[in-house]
């Protein structure tokens, strides 16, 4: 390729504002607040229009059946999940997720070591992720959770035995954790590391530190009461719209507002301050001629985010009330009345009590059989190919069928000539030891 026409189809790269926008997490794992709802009701719309199919598919098989006989197939429901109440399902779960660990009975699992609060975190990003497109419809929680968490522990290096981890929680198989485990990280997209507002939180922490008029017993005071708060923003989608060390910093303001205000915000400029030191917060002028490149300056410097005060002020609050919102618990009695009707809209051919069920299993065994029996009708092509070239191989049906074995000679193996086709004295006795007697 010509030199010039390669500098026409360079991209320029732009650096990105922080590293955080530069990784993965950042990369495929950030949505604006109103996309994330709309995937969200996407994916619960499809879902409920494939379950109503397999629905009426499962009618027509239950039909189907002879009359007299004894049937599992599941009914046709009355009313569907929505987005919503998915949502608050999957919230419960984490709950529940957190309730199993604090009850330590996964401790033989992991061989006696106590579980970091590392795979608490971990495990509950990964079942986040799994729903934002997928359905409680097409995988319950109750399925999907416990594999999150023994996926969380490979990834923290906390393995934990699948044995005893199986048999720690009630209603739950090794096959369980094995046939859902793959699932789970494709929907993942093998995304397994996961960068946590922990460490953001205690950065913030440390830099509460360097004020020179530090009282270190508020700031830890603060510092414990804002783990509690981050502990609640894991029930929200927060993680999913806003960077880590921006929620860390809000639960540190809600800890101690004072205190964040005064050390942290204050070393942040005012809007005006900001204008007043020749920065361009957002312009959209363009140039032309010779100041066309410094204008392109202009515009990447408008791309980055205004580092001011009252901007940053108005995000934390945003954060912070999105937190005080989770704080109540859900009703146990509304989760059960979502929870009863996600169980009964499953998907059937995902439920082993459907007849769409056993259909798929037997389908899908099928057409493994036929894939192995192609497998093999080839192979034997290839085989016949072969002998017509080598001719069959020794100890197969050929002209001298039963012969291709060593005479009582041991000389070799008879040919059709009447000869031998291998020969050499000592054929038969070749690996086997010398004898002092037979060398006269």
């Amino acid at each position: 390729m010509p030199a010039n026409s390669r500098s026409k189809t360079t991209r320029q790269l732009r650096p990105t504002a922080t590293l955080y926008e530069a990784s993965s997490q950042y990369r495929r794992w950030t949505f604006d607040s109103k996309k994330l709802n709309t995937i969200r009701k996407v994916v619960n719309k499809r879902a409920v229009d494939a379950c109503k199919d397999h629905f009426k598919e499962e009618e027509r098989l239950r039909s189907e059946l002879p009359e007299g006989s004894k049937s599992t197939s599941v009914k046709t429901p009355e009313a569907y999940p929505t987005a919503a109440d998915e949502a608050q399902l999957v919230r419960h779960y984490i709950t529940s997720m957190r309730n199993l660990l604090a009850l330590g009975i996964l401790s033989d699992a992991s061989g006696g070591r106590p579980i970091p609060a590392v795979v608490e975190t971990i495990a509950i990003t990964y079942l986040k992720r799994f729903y934002i497109r997928t359905s409680c419809l097409e995988y319950h929680p109750r399925s999907v959770m416990p594999v999150c968490l023994f996926l969380a522990g490979k990834a923290a290096n906390h393995v934990f035995d699948i044995d005893r981890f199986a048999a720690a929680i009630d209603k739950l198989s090794k096959q369980d954790i094995t046939e859902m485990e793959y699932r789970v990280l494709q929907t993942l997209k093998f995304d397994l590391y996961v960068q946590r507002v922990g460490h953001a939180l205690h950065g913030w922490y440390l830099e509460l530190q360097q004020d020179p008029d530090k009282d270190l017993a508020r700031i830890d005071a603060a510092y414990q009461k804002a783990k509690g708060y981050l502990a609640t923003s894991q029930l929200s989608d927060l993680e999913f719209t806003d960077t880590m060390s921006s929620i860390s910093l809000a639960c540190m303001r809600l800890a101690d507002q004072e205190l964040v205000d005064r050390v942290i915000l204050s070393a942040y400029p005012e809007e005006e301050e900001l204008n007043g030191q020749g920065k361009k917060v957002a312009t959209m002028d363009t140039t032309d001629g010779d100041n066309q490149e410094s204008n392109q300056e202009s515009n990447q410097e408008a791309e980055k985010p205004a580092r001011s005060r009252n901007v940053l002020k108005s995000r934390l609050e945003h954060i912070q009330s999105t937190i005080t919102a989770n704080v109540a618990p859900v009703e146990v009695a509304k989760i059960k009345t979502i929870d009863k009707i996600v169980r009964a809209a499953q998907d059937p051919s995902k439920n082993k009590k459907a007849l769409l069920y056993a259909k798929r299993i037997r389908d899908e065994e099928v057409a493994q059989a036929e894939k192995r029996a192609r497998k093999l009708a080839k192979a034997q092509r290839e085989m016949s190919s072969k002998d017509m070239v080598f001719g069959p191989l020794v100890g197969q049906d050929g002209p001298h069928p039963g012969a291709h074995h060593l005479g009582e000679s041991g000389m070799g193996i008879p040919a059709e000539s009447g000869g031998l086709m291998f020969a050499g004295e000592g054929l038969r006795d070749v690996g086997m030891a010398i004898d002092d007697s037979d060398s006269d």
